[in-house]
């Protein structure tokens, strides 16, 4: 089928916090490659890089089931805004939080 000819390496959501005048936005890799991530943020101003955490292990197998500390958020620092895009390299088999601050 088409679906199963077009991968699907990254899914994300972004979501509007209008008390706090930011983006952020919610992203899992399911690819074992680095993806880069380029969003235009149509009618917001993205400022700057509130902060950036990803959630990984070095080996993918691991969870917190038995030791709840073995794969925690760690900050990245993988984000630029330029002209009013957002970019962002997504590391493989990993969930990361982007929080952008709007102008």
């Amino acid at each position: 089928s088409l679906h199963d000819a077009l991968p699907i390496s990254v899914d994300m959501l972004v979501v509007w916090n209008s008390d706090e005048n930011e983006l952020a936005g919610f992203f899992v890799s399911r690819s074992d490659n680095k993806q880069m991530i380029c969003m235009e943020a149509h009618g917001f101003n993205p400022d700057e890089v509130i902060e950036s955490k990803v959630l990984m292990s070095e080996d993918i197998t691991v969870t917190n089931k038995e030791d709840h500390n073995a794969v925690l958020p760690k900050d990245i620092n993988n984000v630029t805004i330029k002209d009013g895009q957002i970019e962002a390299e997504i590391l493989p088999y990993t969930f990361q939080m982007i929080r952008i601050k709007l102008k």
